[in-house]
């Protein structure tokens, strides 16, 4: 006599299904929108990789182009090269809902100068974190930007991102660089700065809309009493930049502001007696630099001359 056997038709519906669904179906996949955000550039070179390390390479995006991808969920990178021959590197993570990748300039592995990507847009240096400089100064174009690592020497250690371009009214310069802390010191046309010292640096935007609010302030006759005066002796080479400060400290405001000393003229600013490192710089970027001078309550005097060319 043969053994009954008893079927759970509702176990085996719900088993076959798992196995249409592994076997017909495949993997579930969700829409991934691939963006060209680099403005007017084309992408001529685009690839992804998944975590396994497969490699695919797709058709090229054309400014402002996009393309459509079903993708596994799982970690994915995304390069490309632009027609300049610029790299991008984006790294997202697909799960189930659909999403857009965009290639923008923020993801530029490195600009190898100050680059012009569009009317007025610049973009410069290299690196995850991100700083955006627009001019919001009127009149005044900004002709340098430093930034050194917080606690730095703006003048001495700093980079310059500016290089051979200069930012005028509403333009604005995109700045790449390490995620950190630093100091950004602008300067306008006239030599005036505006500095803000600490800023932490990450992968999102910091924005600085530079207004004439945020120019340094600095009131030589509050500093002190003991009067310090340059005598420009250098004939017909004009005075840019004084700076005077405490031989322990690093370089700090130009003394000068917006002025210029002329060949001839003298400038006088007070400080407090004490040791004091002075350099000026002239209209061809030459510096002299004096190093330990004891200024004393009656002051002090230098009548600058080509001999002290640094």
């Amino acid at each position: 006599m043969k053994e009954e056997v008893t079927v759970n038709w509702k176990l085996w519906a719900a088993a076959a299904l798992v196995v249409f669904m592994a076997v017909g179906c495949g993997v579930k996949k969700t829409a991934v929108t691939i963006e060209n955000a680099i403005g007017e550039w084309d992408i001529k070179e685009l690839k992804i990789k998944d975590a396994a390390g497969v490699e695919t390479v797709l058709e090229p995006l054309a400014a402002e182009g996009t393309v459509i991808l079903q993708l596994a969920a799982g970690a994915y990178t995304l390069n490309a090269k632009d027609e300049e021959g610029y790299e991008y590197k984006v790294a997202f993570t697909v799960a189930a809902e659909p999403m857009t990748v965009a290639v923008g300039f923020n993801n530029c592995l490195s600009f190898e100068e100050t680059t012009t990507v569009a009317d007025g847009v610049y973009w410069s240096g290299s690196g995850d974190g991100h700083i955006r400089i627009v001019n919001a100064l009127g009149d005044y174009a900004i002709y340098w930007v430093n930034i050194v690592e917080a606690g730095g020497d703006i003048y001495w250690d700093s980079t310059e991102y500016c290089q051979s371009i200069i930012v005028y009214e509403g333009e604005e310069l995109n700045i790449l660089l390490a995620p950190g802390t630093y100091d950004i010191q602008i300067e306008d046309v006239d030599g005036d700065t505006y500095t803000r010292y600490g800023v932490e640096i990450t992968r999102d935007p910091y924005v600085w809309e530079v207004t004439l609010d945020d120019i340094d302030a600095f009131d030589a006759m509050s500093e002190g009493s003991a009067p310090v005066t340059i005598v420009n002796g250098l004939g017909s080479y004009d005075i840019w930049y004084v700076y005077c400060d405490l031989s322990s400290s690093p370089w700090g405001n130009d003394r000068l502001g917006s002025e210029i000393l002329y060949a001839g003229d003298s400038y006088t600013f007070y400080v407090n007696p004490g040791t004091y490192d002075i350099k000026c710089e002239d209209v061809d970027g030459d510096t002299y630099t004096i190093w330990g001078v004891e200024v004393p309550a009656s002051g002090y005097t230098w009548n600058v001359t080509l001999a002290d060319m640094d």
